[in-house]
């Protein structure tokens, strides 16, 4: 079976996610996945970039990609050939972006059936993008079917009706040394994009009951933040290539949201072998529970104060991460072939119903 997994964003998870699917739907008997990204895809310039089978000249910032879609009469010809040579019986949306109308009107050209992984169904408070929720929303729709990552997302999409049930497994990362190996403080990591519904005062108020000597870091891009005491604050992007040292330096990971679908973060803190400790909000609960080292508080300063105080010294159970993409992505094929998806399951699905 041929499947094509694609995700057109340049930065951030979506492409890291769409590369350890396709990875592990290559580790599959039977399977041969092609992998299409960005040609700027920032993956792609790591030294151990995944294999693109398809790299696509995408846009960069709104203009760019206006010129895009004004050009989109030349560019779907394109896109059918290249569809044309691969031919798959299966198409992935690993993650929603602004261009994939141009790949679903490709694909029903060539009655190819898609699936398309929704990872939120609305924006997160104090994160904006109204709009382009509406747009992925409507991409949702122009997929054969809709996957999610956690039944928190599924009761948030009706009137759509996700067909496929997932979970986000651990990202693979890097060997590092286990938590608190490093004899010192404990070392605390808050990461990612810097926005309201991360829970920036939960945060704040945590740390004001941290222990003095904990070692504090907050990394991520975005709006100024607030005094946060005892922490080095950080408020840049950071690139792929920092992530596993990163990751390596920090005893545990400090998720302090307000609201959450699921999250990138915690799955590579989960990949590194780290604690995790983390608000029992949305998605994260699914994601979380009973996974090695991963501890989950109500949203509370006080609690989350005291889960990190009672981290033990003896690092987390080791978690086989490609093992778990494997067997996600084992479970996307059952559920696609269940549905009648896929070229070889939709013509069995025919046959059997009497519809040819």
């Amino acid at each position: 079976m041929k499947i094509l997994v694609w995700h057109w964003g340049r930065r951030g998870a979506g492409p890291r996610f769409a590369a350890e699917l396709s990875h592990a739907l290559n580790a599959l008997p039977g399977i041969a996945a092609t992998l299409s990204l960005p040609k700027a895809a920032e993956i792609l310039s790591l030294p151990d970039a995944p294999a693109c089978g398809w790299p696509v000249q995408t846009y960069t910032g709104l203009a760019g990609l206006a010129g895009r879609c004004l050009s989109a009469p030349f560019l779907l010809p394109r896109l059918d050939r290249h569809l044309a040579a691969l031919l798959p019986d299966l198409a992935i949306c690993a993650m929603p972006a602004m261009l994939d109308p141009l790949m679903f009107l490709a694909l029903r050209r060539r009655a190819i059936p898609s699936v398309v992984i929704a990872h939120d169904a609305a924006p997160h408070p104090g994160d904006g993008g109204r709009s382009r929720a509406g747009w992925n929303r409507a991409t949702l729709r122009r997929a054969d079917a809709v996957a999610v990552l956690t039944r928190h997302v599924r009761a948030s999409l009706a009137p759509i009706a996700p067909a496929i049930q997932l979970c986000h497994p651990p990202f693979p990362m890097p060997p590092a040394p286990p938590p608190r190996a490093h004899g010192g403080a404990l070392r605390v990591l808050s990461f990612g994009r810097m926005r309201a519904y991360k829970g920036l005062d939960l945060l704040a108020a945590t740390l004001r009951l941290a222990t003095p000597d904990w070692d504090v870091r907050v990394i991520g891009a975005g709006p100024a933040l607030a005094d946060l005491p005892g922490a080095r604050v950080e408020n840049r992007y950071v690139a792929e290539v920092e992530l596993p040292q990163l990751f390596a330096w920090a005893d545990v990971v400090l998720l302090t949201h307000r609201a959450a679908s699921q999250s990138g973060v915690a799955a590579m803190a989960l990949g590194a072998g780290r604690f995790v400790v983390a608000t029992a909000v949305g998605g994260l609960v699914e994601q979380l529970a009973g996974m090695p080292g991963a501890v989950l508080c109500p949203p509370d300063p006080g609690l989350l104060a005291a889960a990190l105080r009672a981290l033990p010294f003896t690092p987390p159970a080791p978690i086989d991460a490609r093992a778990a993409w494997r067997g996600m992505a084992a479970s996307l094929l059952a559920q696609a072939n269940a549905a009648g998806l896929g070229r070889t399951a939709r013509s069995e699905h025919d046959r059997r119903n009497g519809h040819g």
